[in-house]
């Protein structure tokens, strides 16, 4: 969600608004919703997106809590709708219920016990003998997201379930207790699809309407301006926006971030902002756009004269069952009025209006007009120029076609779906390689999908688990199809399946040597597996329930197995047989594991305590029961050496024990959700906790009180939480569909998160890392596995050796060198790839150095001082070669032309100086250059012009040799930190706290191309060697990388835990290092920036063919309808 921050408001344009945020609008709705959840009424609202939907029903939510009423909030993008089983999205939709309602049978147990129901009754039984039966009072079930059923087609029953629960109200009095709200953009017609079925057709409507004039005018009062000028705002205002929330919030955030007070303004400000190709570019239009486009064939035509008829402006009645007319509405491009549809408003008009209609209606050059421009060239005798403006038509098709696709690739990032945005923005580069928007929806997509490395497709089920062989070549995975399966971990091919089960398989391992794989399986047993062959080893039998894990002894020569019939079992691997029963517990055992050596195992049970158990190999005894816990046990684990034992459980906390006596060492407590994870990191000196409370959370083992890092961000459930090899990464993976990766050296509370790993269609329900360290494999609810790079960047090291915190840093001209500054006087040289210090120097008058630059050779370093001092040394020696004049204030800027004949300084009286960068003296020439401090300024590569910014938020370029100025930019909004010359001398680039960067064209003197997109102050820009790219470093912790001269975002990299001072491209442009303020080194590979649209192009076929990923039948509808030229070969048929 982005914002924009006044004095008396925050304008709040996109995402879900908490229920007390100062921000939100009250409307008729919010009264309306809320008496009907009171009333237990059946409700639904259904209208176009950023109408506030979700924030009104985040909003009901907190008030029907607040009463005591039991509120069931189901978002069901989380439950997902691509490669989604109908039995998991049903079985989704209870774990929502069951988690909100706390019933006390296990959704899970009730589900399989009832395995031999249709779902819809099966749903229907859960809700009416176990919801309803064992949670008293009212209960409301609100339900957002409902369009994303649309593509499904099992739902019409969930639909037709929603209304028997309702219509049977009066032969069940008690089915009054339960109540549905239904919220999403969609029509009660869409619901149940099938002609033969009776229509979705009970509930109230509730209708969200756009602001009033008198519900936005808080929006304006940031501006503080008489009540007649506010007036006259708002009015300009809702001109443009028609009062469309998101529309009429952005525009007021525009207004007071530019200071517009004068209503004759706001067109022009429209028209930059919004109307120019970067504002078509928001996500909110392109949704519009491509929510029309997705039209289904046989109605677009219908469509697209609808809108003619609008805007040419004839009254078109509303009617109430057309399709067109109500996705007209859903699309918000249109609302009723006086019965008649109606434009929305200005903004839409001037966006799609009528040379919209004309470029994107299908009719355009059908064979019919086709064959009547044939004629008309015959006839008038000109047909090469005919010809001509019928390629340049079919040009304008294909890039409109592309933009179309391009539109979907922000839509489906936007929705969390980047295996959507990587099929899409291949589809666009095919079919038109020219750049543009086109390419930077193309490099989005590939930048987003970048981790996800192969795709294991497979599977007829669920996966719940996967692991890695010790020498990583191999995956093995386990499933609800009864299953387990090897595969390649190099290729994703599979090389064979484990067959025989005649239940879901739980869990799988292999053994130390790889050799074999053990299973456990909810058909009451375990088995052991040849890898080469496939064989059944030993097939382990005698449990009395489901079998919940399966391990081998480290030395492999045994299996420990535990079930929910209360017991954990020890085998031997070879033979098979039975050597000791571990009984005892009252409840279910679900975690049971070896320690180190193999002499004792642990198990936790349902009873909440786990077991301790001295194992010689033949005979087991009970060492210690653990007691303590208010709940059930859920995971259980060793520490490497031994030492300890830790457990979680759902009483909210997770326990450290010492093993050697089972005495409890500490609780920890922090979470505010059931605990269903614990492990330790591999150099056991920390244990990682995972919680429903959707957080993770890292401690260290000798400091229990607080936790070091919480880990936050999950939508939902976190299930597992995976250490890498070298305990410095940790992969937490959700029911929310998907993974993350952390890095935690650090321990500043949060942990830094380095990708976020998208792209299964359903909950990621376990993940692995390889032996190496280098890739992470996640098992997913969507009945595929994934392998994912764990490596975006390759630290280099963290400078602890500095006294104070960086006040500056510059990198060399190869990128071997570095030099800081800090809050004292001490400047030092590091050698990069050798990690250490080259040289260091203090001041002579101890004063604080503000600003250090090497030579183009790196073997000269120039610094400006707090005594206003610029001073030049020898890095071999560490001595003082060359003292400058005392600067008139603060020296801020220090640079050497490429030669070092000359240094560039600038300070906070506004002067900027060229001197003698040799032999010193008073300066060559002294420019007045800005009112208020120079914060920003480089000579170009020849030598011969200077590019200056500073407090007074302009950008000038002079002449170096007499200081005449040769052009003054304007357009920052605040004060500018960085500038910079392209190595050929035709742009210049400037940052600011504003949070953009500006592409100058020098010879024009015009602004190119602005890059938005970093949330903080941009304190560095650079340009790449060939002048196509720039590199941005930022406060938000971000580096990105653009293309210059379109302003393309070609990838952003994440990483750094604190803003970011220094960035250079390296290695001819295929790597870029960082230095962050966290006092880390980071080197990224960034090859793929390098990359034309046909190389793109390329490298993303090559990923979708790992990842498996093909067109969905839904998407054929969606996205390549028939007659399209792209379509791709699945889609063949009609």
């Amino acid at each position: 969600m982005s914002a924009v921050h006044a004095p008396a408001f925050r304008y709040v344009t996109g995402g879900t608004l908490p229920p007390d945020s100062p921000s939100y609008i009250t409307r008729p709705c919010d009264a309306e919703l809320l008496a009907l959840c009171r009333q237990g009424e059946f409700a639904y609202v259904l209208s176009s997106r950023q109408m506030g939907k979700s924030s009104l029903m985040a909003r009901t939510t907190a008030a029907l809590w607040a009463e005591g009423q039991i509120v069931v909030a189901i978002d069901l993008t989380t439950i997902g709708s691509q490669q989604v089983s109908a039995e998991s999205w049903y079985l989704g939709v209870l774990t929502e219920i069951e988690s909100a309602c706390m019933p006390q049978t296990d959704v899970f147990s009730w589900w399989e016990a009832h395995a031999h129901l249709p779902l819809a009754q099966r749903m229907w039984a859960y809700v009416t003998e176990v919801l309803l039966p064992e949670v008293p009072g009212r209960i409301t079930v609100l339900v957002d997201e409902i369009d994303t059923t649309l593509g499904l087609d099992f739902t019409d029953d969930f639909f037709a379930l929603i209304r028997a629960l309702h219509n049977q109200r009066a032969q069940r009095p008690e089915l009054a207790r339960l109540s549905f709200v239904l919220l999403g953009v969609a029509t009660p017609g869409e619901l149940i699809r099938d002609p033969s079925r009776t229509p979705f057709n009970i509930g109230q409507r509730v209708e969200i309407t756009d602001f009033s004039p008198a519900e936005a005018r808080p929006l304006l009062a940031a501006l503080q301006q008489p009540p007649a000028t506010t007036d006259a705002l708002l009015a300009a205002v809702l001109h443009w926006s028609g009062g469309q929330p998101y529309l009429t919030q952005k525009l007021c955030a525009l207004l007071s971030a530019q200071a517009v007070t004068d209503p004759a303004e706001v067109p022009a400000l429209v028209a930059h902002e919004l109307l120019s190709e970067k504002g078509r570019g928001d996500p909110h239009f392109q949704f519009v756009a491509d929510y029309l486009l997705r039209t289904p064939a046989p109605l677009q035509t219908e469509l697209f004269d609808v809108c003619e008829r609008v805007l040419r402006g004839r009254r078109v009645r509303v009617q109430d069952t057309s399709v067109v007319h109500n996705r007209l509405r859903l699309s918000g491009l249109m609302r009723r009025a006086d019965g008649c549809l109606q434009w929305r408003n200005g903004l839409y008009r001037q966006l799609f209006g009528m040379d919209w209609v004309r470029l994107h209606r299908p009719t355009f050059w059908t064979r019919t007009n086709q064959i009547l421009v044939g004629t008309t060239v015959l006839a008038s005798g000109v047909a090469v120029g005919f010809f001509s403006l019928y390629v340049q038509a079919q040009a304008a098709m294909r890039q409109a076609r592309a933009g179309e696709l391009a539109a979907g690739v922000t839509a489906s990032l936007l929705l969390g779906d980047p295996d959507r945005a990587l099929l899409l923005g291949h589809a666009a580069l095919r079919v038109s390689q020219q750049g543009g928007n086109v390419s930077a929806a193309a490099f989005k997509a590939a930048d987003a999908a970048q981790a996800a490395l192969l795709g294991l497709v497979g599977h007829q089920d669920r996966v719940f688990a996967a692991a890695f062989s010790g020498d990583g070549t191999h995956i093995v995975s386990a499933s609800e199809d009864h299953t387990a399966r090897l595969w390649h971990a190099q290729t994703g091919q599979e090389i064979r399946a484990f067959r025989g089960h005649q239940g879901l398989v739980r869990t799988v391992a292999f053994s130390q040597d790889g050799q074999a794989v053990v299973t456990a399986s909810d058909d009451r047993s375990a088995r052991v597996w040849a890898v080469p062959t496939g064989q059944v080893l030993a097939n382990l039998t005698g449990h009395h329930g489901p079998v919940t894990t399966a391990t081998f002894r480290p030395d492999g020569t045994q299996v420990l197995t535990s079930s929910t019939d209360g017991t954990a079992r020890l085998w031997d691997r070879r033979t098979g047989a039975l050597l000791a029963t571990l009984s005892g517990h009252a409840g279910g055992v679900w975690a049971s594991t070896w320690d180190a050596q193999g002499q004792r195992v642990l198990t936790a049970s349902d009873d909440a305590t786990a077991r301790i158990w001295q194992w010689d190999g033949h005979t087991a005894t009970l060492a210690f029961e653990l007691k303590g816990h208010a709940g059930p046990i859920r995971s259980a684990v060793f520490s490497p050496d031994g030492q300890w034992v830790a457990t979680a459980s759902d009483d909210r906390t997770a326990r450290l024990w010492r093993a050697a006596t089972g005495e409890l060492v500490g609780e920890l407590r922090s979470h505010h959700d059931m605990v269903r994870w614990v492990a330790f990191s591999p150099d056991g000196t920390r244990l990682v906790t995972a919680s429903a409370d959707k957080s993770a959370r890292v401690w260290d083992v000798n400091q229990l009180q607080r936790p070091l890092l919480k880990l936050k961000g999950h939508q939902d459930w976190v299930l597992s939480a995976v250490f890498s090899p070298d305990s410095t990464q940790l992969v937490t993976t959700s029911d929310d569909r998907t993974a993350r990766l952390w890095d935690i050296r650090e321990t500043k509370g949060k942990g830094a998160l380095l990708t976020e790993l998208r792209g299964h269609a359903a909950a990621v329900r376990g993940a692995a890392f390889s032996p190496d360290g280098t890739r992470v494999v996640t098992a997913s609810s969507d009945r595929t596995l994934r392998v994912w790079s764990a490596r975006k960047d390759m630290p280099l090291r963290t400078i602890d050796d500095l006294r104070d915190w960086i006040r500056n840093a510059a990198f060399d001209t190869q990128g071997h060198r570095l030099v800081t500054t800090g809050a004292d006087a001490l400047t030092r040289v590091w050698d990069v790839q050798n990690e250490k210090v080259l040289a260091e120097w203090v001041n002579p008058a101890n004063a604080s150095t503000l600003v250090a630059a090497f030579n183009f050779e790196g073997n000269r370093v120039v610094t400006g001082s707090t005594d206003r001092l610029v001073r030049v040394w020898d890095v071999a020696t560490g001595q003082l070669s060359l003292t400058l004049p005392p600067q008139r204030d603060w020296v801020r800027v220090v640079a050497f032309n490429i030669d070092g004949s000359r240094i560039l300084t600038a300070n906070d009286g506004g002067q900027v100086s060229v001197s003698d960068g040799l032999l010193g003296g008073p300066p060559r020439v002294t420019i007045a250059a800005h009112v208020g401090a120079v914060w920003a300024a480089a000579f170009s590569l020849d030598g011969r012009r200077i590019v200056t910014g500073g407090d007074d938020r302009v950008v000038r370029i002079w002449q170096a040799s007499d200081g005449a100025l040769l052009a003054e930019l304007k357009g920052h909004q605040d004060r500018v930190l960085s500038v910079v010359f392209s190595p050929d001398g035709g742009l210049v680039a400037s940052s600011s706290p504003d949070g953009t960067t500006k592409v100058w064209d020098v010879a024009r003197g015009v602004l190119l191309t602005e890059l938005t997109g970093h949330t903080g102050t941009v304190r560095s820009v650079v340009f790449s060697a060939d002048s196509q790219r720039i590199l941005t470093a930022s406060d938000d912790e971000t580096a990105r990388v653009w293309r210059a001269r379109e302003g393309v975002l070609l990838t952003e990299l994440k990483g750094h835990q604190e803003g970011i001072l220094a960035a250079k491209f390296m290695a001819e442009g295929h790597q870029v290092m960082t230095l962050g303020v966290d006092k880390t080194l980071r080197l990224w590979d960034v090859t793929r920036t390098t990359y034309s649209p046909a190389q793109l192009s390329a490298w993303m076929g090559a990923r979708l063919q790992a990842l498996h990923r093909h067109t969905h039948p839904t998407e054929c509808q969606l996205f390549f309808p028939a007659g399209t030229s792209d379509r791709p070969p699945e889609c063949a048929g009609p």
